[in-house]
């Protein structure tokens, strides 16, 4: 199966179980208001700092040994336990610390809070197996499975009336439901492990955490700081928006994905020629849908949040500027990800550093003076800061040409679909006819259209990618020599 096609598995599962979520959210967001779901969001973010903590960087360290495809049984089997350590240590942490996580959420939630951690921390692990031993797609099925249990049992509980609680319960029992069914597809034993496994798993991770602290970091630093100083409302509006660029941010998530397990393995055997294939159809295609998202949310962002609720539009501009920095952390995740896959876990590590960093004092210094504005040109910002970093150290470990042509091209075809759409707008505004959430949707599809046709029309490179990984052949169209 050629690696486009793998991410094209992983992204149609993500964009299945996303449009599931989304639907479930507006729901929620209409039903429940942007002050419950900012409670929620806060209690999700707790959560994935503990995780984050839990995980220590292991799950990629068991991602990065798996690959290598020696001794797969014991490096679980060492992973699992050091695993269940850790979470053991923390979970003893929320209970004596109630208080004050409570306090800071302002809800009584110690317990769920704890149900979920323990839920994301198991799946997260059985995702990094099915991952290192090259099962992407596998992974992509289950998590779509997993989102999709979750939105259908937090549907049902709100409906029922049990509000935030009925969020929270939803969340934790939906993971663990998809917990029970993965089992299933792992084929890797449990055997004893040596010391030098263990030893192995955390040489690797005590750089590799880091890299899940910036993820993280990129994620929920902004909802974190936010919490101490805007309302629960805000934060609920601004995650809402988040969520929307996350939407977009699918493709480039499926694409590093993939291609971790295929650089990790092209290193190990010194194909140098194969890693920077890899890297360059990484940075190709990332942005793939975020750069037309860009222009959208500029032209109808405000009719999208509508669907939410008309509290939601005050969050047009947030929606903009968290697109842009989905966008910028995009190229950098291909970077980061690129270093860690060919056994550069200390270069990583440092980019990581640099961005952890001014994420932190970016987020809580323009916070503190622009409120959540701030928080959103903080993230946009810092991972700038990464990019430029990351783009430096992989320059100087692999050989490679930024794809500046067909980036150029991408550009260009976001650029004629949004004078497209902006014409549509401006003939509705002579007649009349407002932008309503049915033309704004119906809009959507036309600029998706009008982009991937002229994109097809003026890059030869995107045309033979798509043929080539289509399921059958397409003799006029000359195959690329792209290993995408």
């Amino acid at each position: 199966m050629r690696i486009g096609q793998t991410s094209v598995i992983f992204f149609i599962s993500k964009l299945a179980s996303s449009l599931l979520s989304f639907f479930a959210m507006v729901y929620f967001a209409r039903l429940l208001g942007s002050e419950t779901l900012g409670i929620y969001f806060l209690v999700l973010a707790v959560v994935t700092w503990f995780q984050l903590i839990a995980t220590l960087g292991l799950t990629k360290a068991v991602i990065k040994r798996l690959s290598e495809g020696d001794e797969a049984s014991e490096f679980v089997t060492a992973g699992l336990t050091l695993q269940f350590t850790i979470l053991g240590g923390l979970i003893g942490i929320i209970f004596l610390f109630r208080e004050y996580i409570e306090a800071y959420i302002g809800a009584t939630v110690a317990e769920l809070a704890v149900f979920i951690l323990a839920a994301n921390i198991l799946f997260s692990f059985i995702g990094g197996v099915l991952k290192g031993s090259h099962r992407v797609h596998t992974y992509a099925i289950l998590d779509i499975g997993g989102n999709a249990g979750r939105s259908i049992l937090q549907l049902g509980a709100v409906a029922a009336g049990f509000g935030l609680t009925g969020l929270l319960i939803g969340h934790a029992a939906g993971t663990a439901i998809i917990i029970v069914l993965s089992l299933f597809a792992i084929s890797v034993g449990v055997h004893t492990p040596q010391k030098r496994h263990f030893v192995s798993l955390l040489s690797y991770a005590k750089y590799a955490w880091l890299g899940g602290f910036q993820r993280k970091t990129f994620s929920w630093m902004d909802t974190i700081v936010l919490g101490f100083f805007v309302s629960a409302g805000l934060i609920g509006i601004y995650e809402i928006a988040w969520n929307i660029a996350s939407f977009m941010a699918i493709f480039s998530i499926a694409i590093s994905q993939t291609l971790f397990p295929e650089i990790s393995d092209a290193s190990s055997d010194e194909q140098l020629d194969t890693v920077s294939s890899y890297l360059r159809d990484g940075i190709t295609y990332c942005g793939l849908f975020l750069i037309p998202g860009l222009f959208g949310s500029v032209l109808i962002g405000e009719q999208i949040l509508a669907i939410y609720g008309e509290e939601f539009t005050q969050g047009v501009y947030i929606l903009t500027l968290l697109i842009f920095a989905r966008l910028i952390y995009s190229y950098q995740r291909q970077f980061t990800t690129t270093l860690n896959s060919i056994d550069r876990p200390d270069l990583a590590f440092r980019v990581n550093v640099v961005f952890v960093g001014s994420n932190l004092a970016l987020n809580v210094g323009m916070i503190w003076a622009y409120g959540w504005i701030g928080a959103a040109v903080a993230t946009a910002c810092s991972a700038a800061i990464g990019l430029v970093v990351g783009y430096w150290y992989v320059r100087k470990t692999v050989s490679f040409d930024v794809p500046a042509l067909e980036l150029g091209k991408q550009w260009i075809a976001a650029l004629v679909m949004a004078l497209l759409v902006a014409a549509i707008i401006q003939g509705l505004a002579a007649v009349d006819q407002p932008v309503t959430i049915p033309v704004a949707i119906l809009l959507a599809g036309v600029g998706a259209g009008a982009f991937f046709t002229t994109l097809i029309a003026i890059s030869r490179n995107f045309r033979t990618t798509v043929f080539d990984n289509l399921p059958f052949d397409v003799p006029w169209v000359r195959n690329s020599d792209s290993r995408f």
